[in-house]
C-alpha cells in the first residue's frame, strides 16, 4: 500500500480515502477466509479456494478477491455429487459476499 506522497509520509488514519481503501481490502480478505470455512462441506471447492487464497498477497485488491469469489461460485455450480440444499446454501453465501463487496 502506498503511504508516501510528494509531501512526505501520510498517516492513513487521518486520510479518509486511504483508510476506506484499507478497510475494504481487509474486509475482502476476511470474506475469503470466511468462504473457506463456509465451504467445508465441499472439499474440492474449498481446496481450490485455499490454493487461490495462497497465491494472493496479504492485502490484495478488492477486484482480485471478487474474481476469486466469482470463480469459486462457478466451481460450486459445477461441483458434482453435491446435494441441492448444500449447493443452494453455498451459492447464497457467496452471492451475499459478492454483493457486500461490490456495494
Amino acid at each position: 500500500m502506498h503511504g508516501r506522497t510528494s509531501e512526505g509520509v501520510r498517516h492513513f488514519v487521518c486520510d479518509a480515502a486511504t483508510r476506506d481503501d484499507v478497510a475494504r481490502r481487509i474486509e475482502a480478505m476476511r470474506a475469503l477466509h470466511r468462504a473457506t470455512k463456509a465451504l467445508a462441506h465441499l472439499p474440492l471447492t474449498k481446496a481450490q479456494l485455499e490454493l487461490q487464497l495462497a497465491e494472493l498477497p496479504d492485502v490484495t485488491d478488492v477486484g482480485a478477491v471478487l474474481e476469486v469469489l466469482t470463480r469459486t461460485r462457478v466451481s460450486v455450480e459445477c461441483a458434482k455429487g453435491v446435494p441441492s440444499e448444500q449447493r443452494r446454501l453455498a451459492l447464497s453465501y457467496l452471492d451475499a459476499m459478492l454483493r457486500k463487496l461490490t456495494s
